[in-house]
């Protein structure tokens, strides 16, 4: 192989912290459900390695041929194998492709075929190691080589460096329109942004609202009158009068 980092090249592990760190020169990062791996592409070879050091090509034999399909002729990139499997990224259907037998491979790779989301560019299109970059910096470098090679590759495709329900073009407008609703007391239970480990100063700021706009929410466990683990913006519900909505809602 050519390229300037070998394939014993370990990739960046996370560190454990009591809180989630705030500031302008952090950069956040999805928690994807999947195998961390690197791929490493050299012309006509194509390496996937696991945060172990083992291959993991011939799990993904798709993999390998989306990413052989990728114009660019050199590269390595980080990032994450996932199967989605009814919307959703199942790990124990990632977990059945570790199998000994080809054939049952090759099928599961048909019946549930695995994407890889990518967060880091470590190697550039001419073979130029940026690992000695700052994160922010390869970030910049990973954006304009996908925008420039995954747009047709569905089995590809780049992590956002936030996660929203909103897009950014919406969000002006939205805040306009909220700002025009701010009126205390607004909600009236407790207060929202309970403490916990993740919580910083900036994450527990919040403005009164007049209740006139009904939400619909996606949320994976309701307890103690409190939305627990993730919650994630739907849709806008204007077929609702915010007096219908209640905790009768929510309990089981």
């Amino acid at each position: 192989m050519t390229l300037t980092l070998k394939l014993s090249y370990p990739p960046m592990e996370a560190k454990s912290a009591d809180k989630l760190p705030s500031g302008d020169e952090w950069q956040y990062e999805p928690k994807w459900d999947g195998f961390r791996c690197l791929a490493f592409r050299d012309h006509d070879r194509i390496d996937l390695q696991s945060k172990s050091g083992q291959p993991l090509g011939r799990y993904f034999p798709e993999l390998v041929a989306a990413l052989l399909k990728l114009k660019a002729k050199q590269f390595v990139i980080d990032g994450e194998i996932v199967v989605p499997v009814k919307g959703k990224f199942s790990f124990d259907d990632l977990l059945m492709r570790i199998h000994p037998a080809a054939s049952r491979v090759k099928k599961l790779s048909e019946e549930t075929p695995a994407k890889m989301i990518v967060f880091d560019l470590l190697v550039d299109v001419r073979g130029k190691s940026l690992v000695d970059l700052s994160l922010k910096e390869r970030r910049k470098n990973l954006d304009a080589f996908a925008k420039k090679y995954f747009p047709k590759n569905k089995s590809i495709e780049l992590s956002p460096g936030f996660t929203s329900s909103f897009k950014s073009d919406e969000k002006a407008a939205l805040t306009k329109k909220l700002e025009k609703l701010i009126k205390p007391p607004g909600f009236t239970g407790n207060a929202p942004g309970g403490p916990s480990r993740w919580a910083t100063e900036r994450s527990a700021e919040w403005q009164p609202l007049a209740p006139k706009l009904v939400v619909e929410v996606q949320y994976d466990h309701f307890t103690g009158g409190r939305f627990r683990h993730g919650t994630k913006f739907l849709r806008w519900r204007p077929d609702k009068k915010p007096a219908q909505c209640k905790f009768d809602q929510v309990e089981r």
